[in-house]
């Protein structure tokens, strides 16, 4: 195991100089080491043991391999105490988790992992949990990410610190780290299913990369020194969507609006939706058939588990998924006031003597002796009709009627209706039912206003 003390100084140079400049680890941070038994691992103990940081080592044994895995796990205990370092392990059940969750074996192995190791960072006040991954990992990362198309965000690969993890060894090879253990006389753990390439990244490991390597001897470190020019291009790329969107989105109470002309002279429209709606469950191809929508002037509805977004004649507005609503109120008296959801009225009533009629289409006035306690407020339902104020008392859908006055389709589905028994007496803020106006013999008049 660590049988020198001596230190390969171009090495510990270089990781001196990449906790400093990522901001990594500080004299006097905790960190806890996250140590498997393996060659990564057990370097990155060794390093940083030999840097002088207080260290807690923590190994999981997945029990996925038998003795071997409990070999791991005494190996590494071992290994904390010649560091003299103190020690935490935990068995996991991992194929029963992997079974109950519907998820793989290694996806089971890796959420086990983490919530276990955040939970003893926090036990033994570490301020940072350190894991082994190497330049080599980073590669094939990046090219994984590349495969599966993840977007710019996963062409920069892992990152050197995200929150309370950090990863000091991203700069070395596993050549480098090889060379090292040589150099100090380090033996570690061999896990045999590293070999396996029906895992994904064994497959690049053993397959992809000796066949890209012979079209790049370098094309490890090509690929990692290509993530952290993205890692760059990606704060770039993280403050233009931010700065375009807060141009373009329009928050209101009643969701997110993009104005759909402003959004076409806009470059990179593709890119600027999904960004936006991604957030809110929106997937690629969902975002290209909005794209594809927009020219139209059909009303178009998407969906996500959560959301909807709807595309109308001038808006896309992004809203929390619609529920229906069948809700009402019964107003039994008028002096009080009366809220619904996006909507609240009030209520007072006065002689007719000398009352003006109000313009604004926010107040209401109806003959009180017209009407019929206790009123419905309830939302529009297909169907419903009046008789608009006019000088022919002509019946109309309400359909009609908001179809008229080119409501968008969030408008109509905000629209609340005030009824006597079963006659609406006003299309709240938009029209009043010609058979509740005040007019000649009105005595009471009831003004109900939106608030």
């Amino acid at each position: 195991m660590t049988r020198k003390k001596t230190i390969n100084a171009p090495l510990i140079e270089r990781l001196q100089a990449h906790l400093q400049a990522e901001i990594l680890l500080r004299p006097g941070d905790k960190v806890l080491l996250a140590v498997s038994g393996g060659l990564d691992s057990v370097v990155m103990a060794h390093l940083l043991h030999g840097l002088s940081y207080a260290a807690v080592v923590a190994h999981c044994n997945f029990q996925l391999r038998g003795d071997d895995a409990d070999g791991d796990e005494a190996f590494v205990e071992n290994l904390a105490k010649e560091l003299n370092l103190p020690f935490y392990s935990i068995k996991f059940n991992t194929k029963g988790y992997a079974k109950q969750h519907g998820v793989s074996t290694q996806m089971a192995a890796r959420d086990l992992r983490y919530a276990w190791l955040e939970d003893i960072r926090k036990e033994t006040s570490c301020y940072y949990l350190a894991t082994a991954h190497h330049r080599n990992d980073q590669a094939e990362t990046v090219l994984l990410n590349i495969i599966k198309g993840t977007g710019i965000r996963g062409l920069h690969g892992m990152l050197p610190k995200h929150g309370h993890l950090v990863r000091p060894l991203l700069p070395f090879t596993r050549e480098e780290l090889e060379q090292y253990a040589a150099d100090h006389n380090l033996t570690w753990r061999t896990d045999a299913s590293n070999a396996d390439t029906h895992y994904q990244r064994n497959f690049l490991r053993h397959e992809v990369f000796p066949l890209l390597a012979q079209l790049n001897p370098a094309v490890v470190n090509t690929l990692a020194q290509e993530a952290d020019y993205f890692k760059d291009a990606a704060i770039i790329y993280e403050q233009g969507i931010k700065y375009y969107l807060k141009k373009l989105i329009d928050n209101r109470p009643s969701g997110q609006h993009v104005p759909i002309k402003k959004l076409q002279l806009y470059p990179a429209q593709s890119t600027l939706l999904y960004e936006w709606l991604s957030p809110a469950g929106f997937n690629e191809a969902q975002v290209q058939e909005i794209l594809a929508a927009l020219p139209s002037t059909e009303v178009k509805k998407f969906y996500s588990a959560d959301y909807r977004l709807i595309k109308d004649r001038q808006f896309l507005v992004l809203t929390e998924k619609a529920v229906e609503n069948d809700h009402r109120v019964l107003i039994e008296k008028y002096s009080k006031r009366v809220k619904v959801p996006g909507l609240e009225l009030k209520f007072h009533v006065q002689t007719a003597t000398n009352y003006h009629i109000p313009t604004q289409p926010t107040v209401a006035a109806l003959n009180a002796g017209k009407l019929s306690l206790p009123l419905i407020l309830r939302r529009w339902q297909r169907g419903d009709y009046l008789y608009p104020i006019g000088p022919k008392r002509k019946k109309k859908k309400l359909s009609n009627l908001l179809g008229e006055l080119k409501l968008t389709q969030l408008q109509k589905e905000n629209t609340w209706v005030l009824l006597s028994g079963e006659h609406i007496v006003w299309v709240v803020g938009l029209r009043v039912d010609d058979r509740f106006k005040v007019g000649v013999g009105t005595r009471e008049v009831v003004e109900v206003g939106v608030v």
